[in-house]
């Protein structure tokens, strides 16, 4: 699997009189793990949801590829995987016929039910679920939900995947096993963004971009870099 260049310019989004995102520019390379960092309130899922197409700048482009996002929203719809920070998926089936409903619905219509489970099959073997396939989602742990989640989005091989604030919640155990899994998914070629509070998240990535107040985009370059650039020892309050 190849991963999709993203590259994002002038992003600018406001709310009546507050600045959501202030001319943001970035890019971010086929097969990279980013975290997209910063306070509350910064413009952390304001620009992801930007990036994604889920929720387009108010101006700015966004190209996947060189295929502008926002002109041809539907090049990429099989292609891009989204997970928000709240889970979306069905909590009172099991595991295994949840992913084989969402398979149902994004695979291409007439896809045979055979290449539906084996779909299932693999996403859940991907994300360690394979021995929980039988049990309802709302008795999986909080970090087998979120790994649920990415399951559905995984259905359908995306090139490239967003996810806002997939470690919240989560303990710090917890979440870097995620923060490993996303790794993994990176190094197989998939191109992954996400947005995250926790400084230990920031360490498996490739490159990290830092929001300031008013969705201005402070640095956007490697790790050590950015500690450098604010004249720091180790990232952190």
């Amino acid at each position: 699997m190849t991963g999709v260049r993203v590259d994002a310019t002038g992003l600018t989004r406001a709310a009546g009189a507050t600045t959501l995102l202030r001319d943001v520019s970035l890019s971010v390379r086929p097969g990279e793990l980013v975290a997209i960092a910063g306070g509350s309130g910064a413009g952390k899922t304001t620009l992801l949801e930007a990036l994604a197409g889920v929720a387009p700048a108010d101006s700015g482009t966004v190209t996947f590829g060189g295929v502008d996002v926002y002109r041809e929203p539907a090049a990429f719809r099989t292609q891009l995987g989204y997970v928000p920070q709240d889970d979306i998926i069905h909590a009172e089936l099991p595991l295994a016929r949840t992913l084989t409903y969402a398979a149902m619905l994004r695979l291409p219509r007439g896809t045979p039910r055979a290449d539906i489970d084996a779909a299932v099959a693999a996403a859940l073997a991907r994300l360690g679920l394979t021995e929980r396939a039988g049990v309802r989602v709302d008795a999986l742990s909080g970090g087998q939900r979120k790994r649920a989640s990415i399951a559905v989005e995984l259905l359908t091989g995306p090139r490239v995947f967003f996810l806002d604030e997939p470690t919240s919640g989560l303990d710090p155990a917890t979440g870097a096993e995620l923060v490993a899994l996303l790794r993994d998914l990176a190094d197989s070629g998939t191109t992954v963004v996400f947005t995250t509070h926790a400084t230990a998240d920031l360490a498996a990535c490739d490159r990290v971009v830092f929001l300031a107040g008013g969705g201005r985009l402070a640095y956007a370059g490697t790790l050590p870099g950015a500690l450098a650039h604010f004249g720091v020892e180790a990232p952190g309050p």
